[in-house]
């Protein structure tokens, strides 16, 4: 059965958030493609390819592409998210917790 509703913790952390916009948009059929973080020795050690700043989402669906920066909290946009926010146009978002209705209307 189709979870129609993002859930969401009242304060959710950045992985929470991004498990559950992830599962979202799945559920509603949309492609899907994200990073995991590698914490080694205390630090984060993902390897990319290519600028900084890349959006934490990018999600396909019917023609569509979606660039999405996902922030919880006061975490603002780095200069690298800014610039892919900027190249993206119309296609890149930035959600926060708070955006779940526009989220779940976007990703229907």
């Amino acid at each position: 059965m189709l979870n129609d509703r993002l859930f969401l913790p009242s304060a959710p952390l950045e992985w929470q958030f991004q498990r559950e916009v992830v599962r979202f948009a799945e559920e509603h059929g949309w492609l899907v493609h994200y990073s995991i973080a590698a914490h080694r020795r205390g630090m984060l050690r993902t390897q990319q390819g290519g600028a900084n700043g890349f959006p934490d989402l990018v999600l396909a669906r019917d023609g569509v592409v979606l660039l999405a920066e996902l922030k919880v909290g006061r975490r603002r946009l780095t200069g690298g998210q800014r610039e892919w926010a900027a190249a993206g146009g119309a296609s890149a978002v930035v959600w926060r917790p708070a955006d779940a209705a526009e989220i779940e209307e976007v990703l229907r």
